[in-house]
């Protein structure tokens, strides 16, 4: 026994003068994880979607001197990098005290941050990451240009095209195969849906010369639907699409939340106070269908077999559910967690899918109005 105690004492002196393993050559301010938590009545018993550990991401490494122009965009947040780390938007203090803007990387499980390449002084619009993850689109402006696209690479880290010949309204969006980018531009006082070729820097008009386009929602490689948001009269929006490059119709007339392409000519649409699914028919026309009320957000995986949905309760509270998703319709729904204002979030605008479908993002506002985030991560 005496001859026991003895090892474990040397063992526990051993560990002691161990050193913490981290990265070397920089140093960061470490940041304990939120402790876990078990959601309240309703989480599920087993599956994918078994809710693990809460993280609080933090936001506040993104602009620490308080810099951030008020008339940046919100969003610092771009999306996830990698299984581990998320792309984001961060402003610090130069040298002589002015603001200067960048790209980096941040660990939501331990909020280590690290810089990618920077921005300069000027903040950027409307950042897009590539579905592969490899390229960003934003915009940015210079003096005696103006405001122009940039297209990066990360995986080469450098420049690999720039578009000075319109205005970028709205974020974005990179088709399937990423060799191709959608965007509503601005020229001579017209909003009009354009394409852009990633491998040859060709600008491509995708709209009708009439179209009042205010956003690119979804934008297939090949063929499908490509669905835009339009102002109509009196400001009210609707959802148009094309197909294979021909005008098409109006699939919806009101609020245009978020909408994304399914196969079989249909569609997801997040309206004012549910998610529904349009289908075009023969005559170009849209059925529409609700499939949950009360979403506030959703995201889909990237082969669009399952789905997270941020639900608003009659109480006002917010839950976080998810599931499989086909033909249409949620299947085996489960609530990973439950009132979203335990995490500190007061809204939800929202989700986003890790690579490896076991982490979600979940932003919104905290119940003091600030910008919040948490990661929910799957058993």
């Amino acid at each position: 026994m005496k001859r026991l105690i003895a090892l474990a004492a040397a063992l526990a002196l051993l560990l002691s003068a161990c050193s913490p393993i981290g990265p070397r050559g920089k140093t960061f301010a470490l940041r304990e994880p939120a402790p876990s938590e078990t959601p309240s009545a309703g989480q599920p018993s087993g599956g994918a979607f078994l809710f693990k550990k809460r993280y609080l991401v933090a936001l506040e490494k993104l602009n620490p001197d308080g810099l951030r122009p008020e008339t940046a965009e919100k969003r610092q947040v771009v999306g996830w990098l990698d299984d581990d780390s998320l792309l984001a938007v961060a402003y610090f203090a130069g040298e002589s005290g002015e603001m200067t803007a960048e790209l980096g990387k941040l660990s939501y499980q331990f909020g280590f941050y690290e810089g990618i390449f920077p921005l300069g002084s000027q903040a950027p619009e409307f950042v897009s990451l590539s579905r592969g993850r490899q390229m960003l689109a934003y915009q940015t402006e210079a003096e005696g240009v103006g405001k122009y696209l940039v297209l990066y690479s990360l995986l080469e880290s450098r420049e690999l095209l720039s578009v000075s010949s319109f205005r970028v309204r709205s974020l974005p969006v990179w088709a399937a195969d990423d060799h191709a980018l959608g965007v509503a531009a601005y020229a001579s006082g017209e909003y009009t849906p354009s394409s852009i070729d990633v491998l040859n820097g060709a600008v491509g008009k995708v709209g009708p010369e009439q179209s009042r386009a205010l956003s690119i929602l979804d934008f297939p490689a090949e063929g499908g639907l490509l669905l835009r948001r339009e102002a109509g009269e009196e400001g009210v929006y609707s959802l148009e699409f094309q197909k294979n490059g021909s005008s098409g119709g109006v699939l919806y007339s009101g609020y245009v939340g978020a909408a994304t392409a399914l196969s079989g000519d249909t569609a997801l649409l997040l309206t004012r106070d549910s998610l529904r699914l349009l289908a075009v028919g023969e005559d170009g026309g849209g059925t529409e269908s609700t499939i949950e009320s009360g979403v506030a957000a959703y995201a889909l995986t990237a082969d669009q077999h399952a789905i997270a949905l941020a639900q608003r309760n009659r109480d006002g509270s917010v839950d976080i559910y998810a599931g499989l998703f086909g033909a249409g319709k949620v299947v085996n729904k489960v609530l990973v967690y439950k009132n979203v204002e335990g995490a500190g979030l007061g809204s939800v605008s929202r989700l986003l899918f890790s690579p490896d479908n076991k982490k979600l993002y979940v932003e919104g506002n905290s119940t003091a109005g600030l910008p919040q985030a948490v990661v929910l991560e799957f058993a």
